[in-house]
């Protein structure tokens, strides 16, 4: 695939590529990228009359061809996108080589691959293509760099600290975050965002409190964290999204009891860990009642649970889960 925004800027030229393919599995890449592109098209003068969307699910592959070929109406361009493209024929795939052969200079053919086989003759098509935007799931750090630079276009600012948090609270999902980033630009336009903000003003799909679970847990209440996770149980959360919350946790316990250790004083913790307000209060008073050891072993002690809930096949991930529990509220 050729880099993003050598592809965008060919887009926005005068002789945009006669065809762009986009797949993959982080879906709210994709839907960026494709917002780009009608965005593009359809700030065209009369672009609405030539825009079209064909569904493969549902209507057949016949007309896209002759339309392609259809000069556009009172416009420069027109934009034809097919829905479900995995569902191409080989003599469909045909179809669209002979075309290209020859293609529209004033039409654009965007192809959506909701799935993509990398056996079949679709792939080893698009692996040809000059213009295949496939978009995979990046590794963690890279999804904060992503979320801290859509924040930038939102003007609001997001530290990695806080990154790191909205990633983790929302399921890891692109799509939740970016309707999340919109929130916060109406509400904190061109301020810093605290966790606090994301908490107080951004709702996860969770009807349990998990962040009261947490809570429970750090503080070593055993019996509250007990009736929590049953409850997190009945709802039928993620307990693979409670433990990143957890090690999220546990991970500025250490770094505030490192702080502590080094002689900050704790407003230059509160700026080290840009935990602040309440949450600090409490944070820094349960950091404070152990040393460095007990948190970094509580920690460490999450890896291993980490590693089943993603890798062992359980019909009840929630096992795991209560002897986390029971194992953490131990020695607070």
């Amino acid at each position: 695939m050729q880099d993003l925004e050598i592809i965008k800027q060919k887009i926005t030229s005068l002789n945009p590529p006669a065809l762009i393919a986009v797949g993959g599995d982080e879906k709210s890449q994709q839907e960026d990228f494709t917002k780009f592109i009608r965005n593009h098209f359809l700030s065209l003068p009369n672009a609405e009359l030539n825009h079209q969307k064909i569904d493969l699910s549902e209507q057949s592959f016949n007309n896209v061809i002759p339309s392609l070929q259809t000069m556009p109406f009172l416009c420069s361009h027109k934009l034809i996108e097919i829905i479900n493209a995995y569902k191409l024929t080989e003599n469909n795939l045909n179809e669209i080589k002979d075309y290209l052969k020859n293609p529209s200079e004033t039409s654009l053919l965007l192809m959506h691959f909701d799935t993509i086989d990398k056996r079949s003759k679709i792939f080893n098509f698009l692996k040809e293509l000059e213009y295949f935007c496939e978009f995979n799931a990046l590794a963690s750090q890279e999804y904060v760099e992503l979320i801290i630079n859509k924040a930038k276009k939102y003007n609001i600012i997001l530290n990695k600290n806080t990154a790191e948090f909205l990633f983790t609270y929302l399921d890891n999902n692109l799509i939740s975050i970016n309707s999340a980033l919109e929130k916060l630009f109406l509400m904190f336009k061109n301020c810093e965002i605290k966790i606090d903000d994301i908490c107080n003003n951004i709702s996860n799909s969770s009807s349990v409190n998990v962040f009261l679970l947490v809570r429970n847990i750090s503080e070593g209440l055993l019996a509250k964290s007990l009736v929590d996770i049953y409850e997190l149980r009945s709802a039928k959360e993620s307990p693979i999204k409670f433990l990143a919350l957890l090690m999220w946790q546990f991970r500025i316990f250490v770094h505030i009891r490192q702080c502590l250790d080094n002689g900050m004083s704790d407003w230059d913790v509160r700026k080290a860990t840009q935990i602040y307000g309440e949450r600090y209060e409490w944070m820094s008073k349960v950091a404070k009642k152990k040393n460095i050891d007990f948190h970094i072993s509580r920690l460490t002690r999450l890896v291993p649970i980490d590693e089943a809930l993603k890798s062992v096949s359980t019909k009840d991930q929630f096992v795991y889960i209560e002897k986390l529990i029971y194992q953490s509220c131990v020695g607070i």
